[in-house]
């Protein structure tokens, strides 16, 4: 990006080129799986290569986080080949605006499959956390203003980017709890200042009750 340039505006330059069509995150030794619906067309998968907890450093933390690697791992091409395969049936439906998850009023334990909306007009992403036991929210936003000390929640599940009019499809196995939900993608829309969505609100909680 040339310096000076609107981050915001660059953001909306190169997403006007391409669709996203979503993910899943891994940690080490994990799997990670999601479903969407392709339309006919040729895609990249693309892996997004973070660095480790514990690696070596010189003891300091840098000023600045380089950005993670990333690789074009495999090209795919989807064709018409018969009836298309039909989308699964959900038993949850959020759907991601600005700014803002609008997520079922009543929601149940056990395992079940979700689908995830981009029904806003900006990409989105959605990172799910569980409360650790004796959090709570406020818990949760003063972490939220540095990222400093004890992260009081433990990784639940991801979306990754989505481009509006997109849904990805997720089994999750539901325990009773808190769980938080938030959006770290920046707001690139006209007049945006690139600031992460969770500050514009994207940052909510939702409560699974023991079925």
């Amino acid at each position: 990006m040339d310096e000076g340039a609107d981050p915001a505006a660059s953001m909306r330059e190169f997403l006007d080129g391409i669709s996203v069509w979503g993910g899943a995150s891994a940690g080490p030794g994990e799997q990670g799986s999601f479903g969407v619906t392709l339309p006919v067309g040729s895609y990249a998968v693309v892996g997004a290569l973070y660095p480790s907890e514990g690696e070596p450093s010189d003891g300091e933390a840098p000023e600045e986080m380089p950005a993670p690697p990333t690789n074009v791992t495999k090209r795919i091409d989807v064709v018409a080949d018969g009836a298309p395969t039909a989308p699964p049936a959900v038993d949850a439906t959020v759907h991601m605006v600005e700014f803002a998850f609008a997520f079922p009023a009543d929601l149940g334990a056990g395992a079940q499959t979700w689908e995830f909306v981009n029904s806003g007009a900006q990409v989105h992403v959605a990172a799910i956390m569980k409360l650790l036991p004796g959090k709570t929210m406020a818990d949760v936003m003063s972490y939220a203003e540095a990222f400093e000390g004890d992260d009081p929640t433990e990784e639940f599940a991801y979306v990754g980017m989505v481009s509006p009019g997109v849904s990805n499809f997720l089994i999750l196995d539901l325990t009773p709890g808190t769980y938080v939900a938030v959006c770290w993608f920046p707001d690139y829309a006209e007049g945006g200042v690139g600031a992460p969505h969770y500050e514009h609100g994207r940052l909510q909680s939702f409560d699974v009750r023991e079925d």
